[in-house]
């Protein structure tokens, strides 16, 4: 099951967030695994609801009804940073600039 899909920034990719909380990112052009694997496995037993690329560094944000964001390298498919939200969430973005999510 597919619960979120988004362009990266430069539009030659696409992250697609799975119904097992798996996120992949797979090429634009012919559908193939980018990193032969997932790039992280998220929100435990609750489900991963949105996706965000930085438009600026190999990051991804992720949003979920665990009401957590997280925020994941994609090159070393490693968490940078989680946050608690007050509430799940369903989507998540970056402003144009990155700096804020």
């Amino acid at each position: 099951t597919l619960r979120a899909v988004c362009f990266s920034a430069d539009g030659s990719r696409l992250l697609v967030g799975t119904g097992a909380n798996e996120v992949f990112e797979v090429s634009a052009a012919d559908g193939s695994d980018a990193l032969g694997g997932p790039v992280t496995s998220c929100h435990y037993n609750q489900d991963l609801r949105g996706l965000a690329p930085h438009p600026l560094k190999a990051e991804v944000a992720s949003c979920g009804t665990d009401a957590t964001i997280r925020i994941w390298d994609l090159i070393t498919r490693m968490p940078v940073r989680r946050n608690k939200l007050a509430a799940p969430a369903t989507c998540c973005a970056y402003h144009p600039s990155g700096e804020v999510l």
